[in-house]
């Protein structure tokens, strides 16, 4: 009985491992952009890329791929349990994504990796 236990928790702990592959994955991306925020000022571009990119591998592509300004914050908001995409630094990702010419300094730009960086890790299904 033990050891069919053990096996049963075992690969119980393997499939949450292999189904946050994606959520390792953009936390290395948010590392790697958070070490370059000093050398480039364009790092907070990619980010509106990157939170997409995930919701897309945690969500069904219906209820995440037509999502665009405040839709897309509230879904940011709801699944991350924040207010911090509608009301806070998280903002920024809408005009980051959709305006060429919009551009965060490196305090704005830590403050919304921070927010994403948390939205990663914590993010549920509604």
């Amino acid at each position: 009985v033990a050891v069919g236990l053990a096996l049963r928790f075992g690969v119980a702990a393997w499939r949450r491992w292999e189904a946050d592959a994606y959520r390792r994955a953009a936390l290395a991306e948010c590392r790697t952009l958070r070490m370059a925020v000093s050398r480039d000022p364009d790092v907070a571009r990619a980010l509106p890329v990157l939170v997409k990119r995930t919701a897309l591998a945690a969500f069904p592509r219906e209820s995440v791929a037509g999502l665009t300004g405040a839709a897309w914050l509230a879904f940011l908001d709801a699944t991350g349990r924040t207010h911090a995409f509608a009301d806070g630094p998280g903002r920024a990702l809408v005009p980051l994504a959709y305006d060429p010419r919009a551009t965060l300094d490196r305090p704005a730009t830590e403050a919304l990796l921070d927010v994403v960086q948390r939205w990663i890790t914590e993010h549920r299904p509604c």
